[in-house]
């Protein structure tokens, strides 16, 4: 049917299904990226137990060094923990 053809009811409910699906399709992309934030962030952890491994282990400049990777790994996982959330309360 054309929309020309269709009853006023009809025509409700098409747009009704259409914002439906337009709802449906936000609802998944978010949970996409928050599946996504969520790999990234296991994978920053994880990272920064490995190298909080090594700093145990190292000595000097290269302590220096890891500590330097552990600051910036901590700000990393913050804003990656600051988009969960956000993408948690469009859920």
């Amino acid at each position: 049917l054309s929309e020309e053809e269709m009853t006023d009811a009809e025509m409700e409910k098409k747009a009704e299904k259409e914002a439906k699906s337009k709802e449906a399709e936000k609802i998944s992309d978010v949970k996409d990226d928050l599946a996504k934030q969520q790999k990234m962030l296991k994978k920053v952890k994880d990272i920064m137990k490995k190298r909080a491994k090594d700093y145990k282990k190292a000595e000097g400049k290269e302590k220096d060094n890891i500590k330097t990777d552990l600051k910036t790994l901590t700000s990393v996982k913050k804003r990656i923990e600051t988009k969960i959330k956000k993408l948690d309360k469009q859920l």
